[in-house]
């Protein structure tokens, strides 16, 4: 056999054999981490939240989709995200993040974070439950502009910070639509 295809081959067999063995995107989900969520929360922040007059117009609104954070992160890679993992527990984030989504906006895609401005007013305290409003401002293309702030739920509503984003979506990214990896 040639040198050449000596080569072609041992490259190809080492190719095929790193796709198979890493081409998952996400691991298995694990009992552990299916059980923790439920267990963890704590109920009476849930039901303060149910009472909240902005909640449940958001609930009733057709237009919105009500869902966890964590609903959206592989179970397997929780511990490991910032939000479900090293700042989820007591005297932290007590409840899975609820998000209501407007699956009718058509920037709700894929995207890198370009820049990123925040600008922070106040502290926030503690045992305080915060709301993130945040719309799109600017779609052009592969880039979307995002404004949004940081406010308590309160019956006088604190901005705690506001921000400013700006999400790329990698060109790349149109190779690897066919995949669930992103």
């Amino acid at each position: 056999m040639s040198q050449f295809l000596k080569k072609t081959i041992f490259s190809g067999v080492l190719f095929t054999t790193g796709f198979v063995a890493f081409a998952k995107a996400w691991p298995a989900n694990s009992i552990e981490h299916n059980q923790r969520k439920s267990q963890e929360q704590r109920q009476e922040i849930i039901e303060k939240l149910q009472l909240n007059t902005q909640f449940n117009i958001l609930q009733q609104n057709k237009d919105f989709t009500s869902l966890t954070h964590s609903s959206k992160i592989p179970k397997a890679h929780q511990t490991n995200h910032v939000s479900q993992g090293l700042l989820f527990g007591p005297q932290q984030l007590e409840i899975d993040p609820i998000v209501f989504v407007n699956e009718k906006d058509q920037e709700l895609k894929r995207g890198v974070t370009a820049k990123l401005t925040i600008d922070f007013k106040d502290r926030v305290k503690t045992d305080a439950t915060v709301l993130l409003k945040a719309k799109v401002v600017e779609s052009k293309g592969r880039k979307v502009v995002i404004a949004g702030h940081i406010e308590t739920v309160d019956e006088n509503p604190e901005v705690i910070a506001t921000a400013n984003c700006i999400l790329v979506e990698p060109k790349w990214f149109k190779y690897f639509s066919w995949l669930s990896m992103f």
